[in-house]
């Protein structure tokens, strides 16, 4: 199942800042924001494009990788 959702380059989307961070290996970056209705979003600054995920299928994708387990 795919999560999330590609937004395409030059698209208006109202972002409020949260940070920035580099891929050490490959060296690209990466604007980290929520939209306005406080959804994650991660701008790539290579293609221009960005990635948001709902809450809830954050949450799905943290259950799927062990989040609930005591290891």
């Amino acid at each position: 199942m795919q999560l999330g959702k590609i937004i395409k380059k030059d698209s208006l989307v109202l972002r409020f800042a949260i940070g920035k961070a580099v891929d050490e290996n490959t060296t690209n970056e990466y604007e980290l924001t929520n939209d306005c209705n406080g959804r994650p979003l991660v701008k790539s600054l290579k293609s221009g494009k960005s990635w948001t995920i709902t809450w809830n299928e954050l949450i799905q994708l943290a259950i799927e990788n062990g989040v609930d387990t005591h290891e």
